[in-house]
């Protein structure tokens, strides 16, 4: 199995060899600069024998698939990217699947509404009228949630934000809502 990434190729090996088999395939990746790995058997006992002669990594047969597949993308040099999905507005980064808030390198772990709050907050410009967050609360939570209700659950939010990073972040706007403090 031959790998090629970003100009770095790699032999993978998984079929015993004898050792002449072995060096001289080794010295044709080594004047080609092709880096080595071996799959062994799970009761190896010549390791210190293939490093010497220039196997670049090594795993056995019993190894799990991630430590493998991890083992050659680092021979490879590959970094393996990690997709999330993160949301900014200003200042603020939101990671909607761990439910954290980000303000300025201060970490905010949020509850469901806080999540759902900072969510419409960042999708709708900063911006939150009161009377559409209410519609839209009703919407997805299935029956009626009450003003109030928002008005002191944004209030607790506002004071944790405050108490964990020391920025206000959120300000009231009379006859509108709530917008993120720009």
């Amino acid at each position: 199995m031959l790998f090629q990434q970003s100009r770095v190729s790699l032999v993978c090996i998984n079929i015993p060899l004898e050792i002449t088999q072995l060096i001289n395939l080794l010295n044709v990746t080594r004047e080609n600069r092709i880096k080595t790995f071996l799959i062994l058997p799970p009761k190896a006992n010549i390791l210190i024998e293939f490093t010497r002669y220039g196997i670049d990594d090594f795993v056995f047969d019993n190894d799990s698939e991630i430590n493998i597949e991890c083992r050659i993308l680092k021979l490879l040099n590959v970094t393996k990217a990690i997709e999330t999905q993160v949301q900014s507005y200003a200042y603020i980064s939101y990671i909607p699947p761990k439910k954290e808030m980000y303000i300025k390198g201060n970490r905010v772990a949020l509850t469901s509404f806080e999540s759902i709050f900072i969510n419409y907050l960042i999708t709708n410009n900063g911006i939150c009228n009161i009377v559409d967050f209410q519609k839209y609360l009703n919407c997805i939570s299935n029956h009626k949630v009450q003003q109030k209700s928002i008005v002191v659950g944004i209030s607790r939010f506002k004071r944790k934000v405050y108490t964990c990073t020391g920025y206000k972040v959120i300000k009231s706007r009379y006859g509108l809502g709530y917008e993120i403090n720009s």
